[in-house]
């Protein structure tokens, strides 16, 4: 599993620069980022290179942080693979709660982090490792790629 932090950010400027910064001062490394906003608020969701001393930070700094364990799965970048992935759960009836994918330094391969239930975590893993979809990550196996 991958600890993924979630900040909820008011839809304002300079908010998402004053957190940032927190990473910046304690020298944090960002390796995933995605923002979902609404008009008034959004949330900032993030793997880092250390997630406990990040989460110590940002409670220091009074930002509400959450903690959610996530899946990460490696693909090919190609054409399909993203459709493989997402079928292969949804034919087993898995629900894919959110997404978000980003390319890879190493040629032709992307990641995926998402989220299922809970309740599905071990069924979904099974699925992949059982289709040979990609290939599951755990948090030291994504921060090497």
């Amino acid at each position: 599993m991958i600890k993924q932090l979630s900040i909820f950010i008011e839809n304002k400027e300079g908010r998402l620069s004053e957190i940032l910064k927190v990473f910046k001062d304690h020298q944090l490394d960002i390796r995933s980022l995605t923002i979902v906003e609404t008009n008034d608020y959004g949330i900032l969701r993030l793997i880092l290179s250390e997630t406990e001393r990040a989460l110590s930070n940002l409670k220091k700094d009074n930002i509400m942080v959450t903690e959610t364990k996530v899946m990460a799965i490696e693909i090919s970048d190609s054409p399909g693979q993203m459709y493989e992935f997402v079928n292969a759960l949804g034919e087993e009836k898995i629900n894919i709660e959110y997404a978000y994918q980003f390319l890879t330094q190493k040629q032709g391969q992307a990641v995926i982090i998402f989220k299922v239930k809970e309740e599905d975590n071990q069924q979904a893993k099974d699925i992949l490792k059982e289709k040979k979809v990609g290939v599951l990550l755990d948090h030291k196996k994504l921060l090497s790629l």
